[in-house]
């Protein structure tokens, strides 16, 4: 297991890599209670956890570390893609076009194997949700 310096390290270098703010890096082992996302490590695993209010609302669990950086990777590469699409939006468009092409985009400059990940797990919403443009 690796210490939670590395850890915190590793996913500053990530946010920055990519343009996404400081203050949208988990935390490690401290949780806001905001939906802040929060990074615990004990001895065998790495956990990222989403609470708010005192209730989880999301946890991985994963012996990866790999798998802890692309979690933390995505979220911070969605936000920035959010971010970027509100300032290209184009109208009359999903405006998942724009936001899933930059988040790859994204995902593809830190790592292409998460990349390519994260493009089968949007074909899986498409395939539930359908872009859907207006004309």
């Amino acid at each position: 297991m690796h210490d939670v310096e590395y850890i915190d390290r590793e996913m500053q270098r990530l946010a920055q890599a990519v343009g996404a703010p400081e203050q949208a890096v988990p935390t490690i082992g401290l949780s806001l209670r905001d939906a802040h996302p929060y990074v615990e490590v004990d001895a065998e695993r790495y956990h990222y956890v989403v609470s708010e209010r005192g209730v989880e609302i999301d946890r991985l669990s994963t012996p990866s570390l790999d798998e802890l950086f692309y979690r933390v990777a995505c979220d911070l590469t969605f936000s920035v893609a959010v971010a970027w699409e509100l300032r290209h939006r184009v109208p009359a468009q999903d405006p998942r076009r724009l936001m899933f092409a930059r988040q790859i985009e994204l995902l593809d400059s830190l790592n292409p194997a998460w990349a390519g990940r994260q493009a089968l797990e949007h074909e899986g919403v498409l395939s539930r949700h359908p872009f859907r443009d207006n004309s």
